[in-house]
């Protein structure tokens, strides 16, 4: 089966621009059961060009990625963290049966950054993330026996 990225993206009000992304990251073989799965990474930055999230997702060391990494939401506030978090669940449907999304945070407020995204999957995530305290980061496994 062949995994492609998916982006979602969302212009705001005041001009900027936010981007959800989830692609493959890591691929786990199962030889035993000739299950092939993925591990998906989820990827959120507001910015205010597209050109700057797109050298943030490639790891480009330049100016622009490097200023948006110094910011949490950019001017448009908690708007683009609330539309983000619905469409968690079309990305949960995207994937396929025995994957997981694996979604961690940079910036450079992390710890207000967590209590953000910990409310958030308490309130209105699926009651199967699981924020992993180690890797500072939260995981997901889509298991088809718990549908």
């Amino acid at each position: 089966m062949k995994r492609r990225q998916k982006q979602f993206v969302l212009h705001t009000a005041n001009g900027d621009c936010a981007v959800l992304s989830v692609r493959p990251w890591v691929y786990v073989q199962n030889t035993e059961e000739k299950i092939n799965t993925c591990v998906w990474l989820v990827c959120f930055a507001v910015s205010k060009s597209k050109r700057q999230i797109n050298d943030w997702l490639k790891q480009k060391k330049n100016k622009r990625s490097r200023t948006l990494s110094k910011k949490m939401t950019g001017k448009s506030g908690p708007g683009p963290l609330m539309w983000a978090f619905r469409n968690l669940k079309k990305v949960e449907e995207y994937i396929p049966e025995w994957d997981s999304l694996w979604f961690w945070f940079d910036a450079v407020e992390k710890d207000k950054q967590r209590r953000v995204y910990l409310k958030w999957f308490a309130k209105y995530g699926n009651p199967t993330w699981e924020y992993l305290t180690e890797k500072d980061a939260f995981y997901f496994f889509k298991n088809p026996a718990l549908k």
